[in-house]
């Protein structure tokens, strides 16, 4: 199950919002370990900017905070992505057997000119995989 990282703000005094990052599920805290929903940034904006400077601060520190938290979302889901990759290349790697399987059984069951017509198949699927491959386009 991946976990929700989301960026959110709570006011404070001083007319200003505290930034902070909303996790669910809840996730372990690094200096308790106790689960936790909530881990503030030290980030803080305007309510209300009053000038350029004021509103140019508050989008440089909600651009921070919003990386802060696409890269803690990536470490946090990281093992989930890694292994929808490695059940892809699984499931590659199965189609591939079955297919050296079944022209291994059809080569046993024909006669020599049929193995020069598969040979010859098979020549051709690798060439056209290749160019493929070329082309920066993944194998089927």
């Amino acid at each position: 199950m991946s976990i929700k990282v989301k960026l959110r703000q709570k006011p404070i005094s001083g007319n200003r919002q505290s930034l902070y990052l909303d996790f669910y599920p809840a996730i372990p805290d690094k200096k308790t370990g106790t689960l936790t929903r909530r881990n503030f940034l030290g980030l803080y904006i305007f309510d209300k900017p009053k000038n350029k400077i004021d509103q140019q601060h508050n989008n440089d520190t909600i651009e921070t905070a919003e990386l802060i938290r696409q890269k803690l979302d990536n470490q946090l889901n990281k093992e989930e992505i890694y292994s929808l990759e490695q059940n892809v290349e699984i499931s590659s790697l199965k189609k591939r057997i079955g297919v050296q399987k079944l022209y291994i059984s059809l080569l046993d069951n024909t006669t020599e000119r049929g193995k020069l017509i598969y040979d010859s198949a098979v020549s051709q699927l690798e060439y056209f995989q290749r160019l493929l491959h070329d082309k920066g386009i993944p194998n089927i």
